[in-house]
């Protein structure tokens, strides 16, 4: 399949140039330990009148500057069709998505009425371990198709928005010699049910508070790959995908100094605990209460605020690093209800008319600190701080 999959992509990458009408190229580049220094290009065609723009990037893991012995030196290539077909309803987008990415592959289909109803059709698969050592990931992959619901709406002064989706798939792991074919699998179905509803209102013209629940289920007869669990902490893998500083172990944002205090929001957004844990069952409210105390006009920075936040959870039968119960260093199970609080501040920011959230947050207290981000051995520490892009309640 893997081969396949690297073929197409290989013929993708020689048409989509001259099909598209790509611009010039611009430099590409990022950074794990398996593949070294990655360099490459990347192709983009101009947003139309319709919606519809294209991107493809291309690279090549040199081996330079990885700290291992023996590196993956292999083509890295990604193809994205944003609205690659003509529908009259403007509301309607599609998206197409081929890569072949740090020890990856995957091919996606979605089509979605915006803020209404949508559906997909997605295969992701790990072809090289390498790239991806630790608890969140196992060799092995999924199809799932997920179909979702989405409704916005104003309950007084709230602007409210509600999601649903349920997810229905079938995941393959553990390859292994084949008794009349040369590979086989485990094979399992697995689905999923995922709520969430965020309300947010003015309390000043200078304050807003902003509130999320959500609530994630999953169905199988065995445990999932680590990678399908459910995410305390933020973000699960699948989402982390598109960014080439956190999808391998050791890019930029996951390695040395840095482990344990960069934030991608979602899944549970209990942004104080370990991005690695994870659970089969998970429920969890996220409260911020945010504050204007600047707004400068500069081309870089239009906005300062400052954030308290309150994020809580509970958690599965089924929960650990990877779906192990227990802490590997300590030895400790994990905690059903887990809590943690902090502050913050949050910069708005406009580059290249695009317009951006950063965050620098310090959630100081956490009630199972063997299992915080960083600094384990404390429920309460002023040293604990994250970073991120994008809010985490949007």
């Amino acid at each position: 399949m893997t081969i396949l999959t690297t073929r197409c992509l290989l013929i993708a990458a020689l048409c989509a140039p001259a099909t598209l009408g790509a611009q010039r190229p611009f430099p590409d580049a990022w950074y794990n330990d398996a593949g070294g220094l990655t360099l490459g290009v990347r192709l983009r065609t101009p947003l139309t009148e319709h919606g519809d723009r294209h991107t493809l990037r291309l690279g090549w893991s040199t081996g330079l500057l990885s700290p291992r012995d023996t590196t993956v030196k292999t083509l890295q290539v990604s193809l994205t069709l944003e609205n690659p077909f003509r529908i009259q309803r403007l509301d309607v987008t599609q998206r197409i998505d081929l890569f072949r990415l740090d020890g990856r592959s995957g091919a996606s289909i979605s089509i979605a009425q915006r803020d209404r109803v949508g559906a997909a059709l997605r295969w992701v698969a790990v072809h090289d371990d390498r790239f991806v050592a630790g608890p969140t990931y196992e060799v092995g992959g999924t199809v799932e198709i997920p179909v979702w619901i989405e409704r916005h709406g104003t309950i007084g002064a709230w602007q409210t928005r509600a999601r649903g989706t349920v997810t229905g798939g079938i995941e393959y792991r553990r390859p292994g010699d084949g008794i009349t074919t040369r590979t086989r699998y485990d094979l399992q179905p697995w689905g999923k049910l995922a709520l969430e509803a965020i309300a947010r209102r003015t309390l000043s013209s200078r304050v807003e508070l902003a509130m999320r629940g959500a609530h994630a289920s999953l169905f199988s007869a065995d445990p999932l790959l680590p990678q399908r669990r459910l995410f305390v902490a933020g973000a699960d893998p699948y989402e982390q995908l598109a960014n080439p500083f956190l999808r391998a172990d050791g890019a930029p944002l996951v390695r040395g100094e840095m482990a344990g205090h960069w934030h991608e929001a979602g899944g549970g957004n209990l942004r104080g605990f370990a991005p690695s844990l994870s659970t089969n069952h998970l429920t969890s409210v996220n409260v911020e209460v945010v504050a204007t105390i600047a707004q400068p006009r500069t081309p870089l920075l239009s906005r300062v605020a400052i954030v308290a936040f309150g994020d809580a959870a509970r958690l599965g039968g089924e929960r650990g690093s990877g779906g192990n119960g227990t802490s590997l260093a300590l030895l400790l199970p994990v905690r059903r209800m887990l809590v943690d609080a902090g502050a913050g501040l949050r910069f708005t920011h406009r580059l290249f008319g695009m317009e951006f959230t950063s965050r620098l947050e310090l959630p100081f207290y956490v009630n199972d600190s063997p299992w915080a981000a960083s600094e384990p051995m404390d429920r309460v520490s002023a040293k604990r701080w994250l970073i991120g892009i994008a809010p985490v309640i949007r």
